[in-house]
């Protein structure tokens, strides 16, 4: 009979163990990021071509970067970074603040979201209508990212070469606009401090 008892207490704890792995590998893994919350969405053809490429982010304070693109092609020395083509980023900021971007090519990290959007740069803020060469994000680097890279910017938006501004009473040139997402506040300038910042009044 004790036999019978300790055989039952011994298979009890068993399954009660075997219960506690599989919780704990895929459900309450440490590996989880709750700073960062990411979706892909990607389909590759049959000439390694990724298409209609979606990722989607979410950081700590609720803000959305959305990136979309028709085709994706992998860095064959770093895998993490993708050559996008006909690409459109979305940020939902605080208070809804939205930030649209389209530009015809970029260059993505898919594991720290830095993305430099190129050729034809528009972006289209609740108060303007942006252009330019070059705009670099950093959405939200990660722990381990900074970590590395402890001097990397965070949080900016960095749009450059050949730059208007239109807003509803004038139009600006530019060489540098600078964005901070969280403040939202932009900083604009020349690369030459002697050359000055054009506006035109409407």
């Amino acid at each position: 009979m004790r036999k019978n008892i300790i055989i039952q207490i011994i298979l009890i704890i068993t399954v009660f163990f075997i219960i506690f792995i599989f919780l704990n590998k895929y459900f309450f893994s440490s590996e989880t990021s709750s700073r960062k919350i990411i979706n892909t969405e990607k389909e590759i053809s049959k000439d390694n071509l990724i298409k209609n490429l979606k990722y989607n982010s979410i950081n700590d304070n609720g803000d959305k970067y959305e990136l979309s693109a028709d085709y994706g092609k992998i860095d064959t020395n770093n895998p993490e970074i993708l050559y996008l083509t006909k690409v459109e980023g979305y940020l939902t900021l605080e208070n809804n603040y939205k930030i649209t971007i389209s530009s015809e090519n970029a260059k993505f990290n898919n594991k720290s979201f830095e993305t430099t959007f190129m050729t034809d740069v528009k972006i289209i803020t609740n108060e303007e209508q942006i252009s330019g060469d070059e705009l670099y994000i950093v959405f939200n680097l990660d722990e381990e990212e900074l970590k590395k890279r402890p001097l990397k910017i965070e949080n900016k938006a960095i749009l450059s070469n050949n730059i208007r501004i239109i807003r509803s009473t004038y139009e600006m040139q530019a060489d540098v606009v600078e964005i901070d997402l969280i403040t939202k506040n932009s900083k604009v300038y020349m690369h030459n401090e002697n050359k000055k910042v054009i506006i035109k009044n409407f």
